[in-house]
């Protein structure tokens, strides 16, 4: 999706703060995620409740992990992003949709990891509108606390 050569190094940071995040829909997730944190442990997709963030719903990507071999299915995609990307990929494999070889790399180092990562301002080529950059956020959750079984992303576009 994110038509980039694949040899092409991104902005990804996984070493920041709440303060380092811009003001707004990333920011109010990641401080959600970290209150729903227990310490040593990973908050899980139930801990997540849609009633709490209903202006980030729009801007928000669950994705299921399979592991042996990784896959990644999309389960929810806001419709912010179904509008941004021109089409609704949910229920699909993300080695479904064309162009997400890198998309598919950053999931998989982040459900190994459990490392939350923040993309700023990536140029955007794959838009079905006239974006110009995206960002995104991209947190592991885990229903037993330790093993990340989803992923919960946040996307703005300019």
């Amino acid at each position: 999706m994110n038509g980039r050569p694949d040899d092409e190094p991104e902005r990804q940071i996984t070493d920041f703060a709440v303060e380092n995040l811009p003001p707004g829909l990333h920011r109010d997730l990641y401080t959600l995620w970290l209150v729903k944190c227990s310490p040593g442990l990973l908050p899980s997709r139930a801990d997540i409740d849609p009633i709490e963030m209903p202006k980030l719903l729009p801007h928000i990507i669950l994705v299921d992990v399979e592991r042996d071999p990784w896959r990644f299915r999309a389960r929810v995609f806001g419709t912010a992003i179904v509008d941004a990307i021109g089409f609704d990929p949910t229920g699909r494999y993300l080695e479904e949709v064309d162009g997400t070889d890198p998309i598919q790399r950053r999931a998989e180092v982040l459900a190994s990891t459990a490392r939350p990562y923040f993309v700023p301002h990536e140029p955007l080529r794959w838009s079905a509108h006239d974006f110009k950059h995206y960002s995104t956020l991209g947190l592991p959750l885990a229903g037993n606390g330790t093993t990340v079984d989803k992923l919960l992303y946040s996307m703005t576009f300019e």
